[in-house]
């Protein structure tokens, strides 16, 4: 499946880890809403409606990208895919993001294994 003109929502806090993923994710035509918060989140939807979340697993103030997922879904009211970022290794976190059907791709990210995740959940 191409990536091409399709509409990702990136939620990550590290303001230059979200500029690199932007500057990727637009180099492959993707459309993308960023943000670096749940205020950023909310504010990016006002830009178009994300086909994809992609969202780091800890932000900000105990924030994560679980809830980040569950919030846009009910924005929206529709089960957007997604795809977590992390670091994390627990057992717990990885259960509990399967659990919610949601994807991982482990840190550091690397552009092909992305774009084959991007491209899954896209197709999932």
């Amino acid at each position: 499946m191409s990536v091409v003109g399709r509409t990702i929502l990136v939620v990550e806090d590290d303001s230059m880890v979200l500029t690199g993923l932007q500057m990727i994710l637009e180099s492959w035509g993707m459309n993308v809403l960023p943000a670096e918060d749940l205020g950023g989140v909310i504010a990016s939807l006002g830009g178009g409606v994300p086909e994809l979340i992609l969202s780091d697993l800890r932000l900000r103030a105990g924030l994560t990208g679980f809830e980040v997922v569950e919030r846009v879904r009910a924005e929206l009211g529709r089960n957007v895919p997604a795809v977590i970022l992390t670091g994390e290794t627990g057992r717990d976190e990885l259960a509990e993001g399967r659990a919610r059907g949601l994807a991982f791709l482990h840190k550091p990210i690397q552009a092909e294994p992305l774009r084959r995740a991007i491209a899954t959940a896209l197709d999932g």
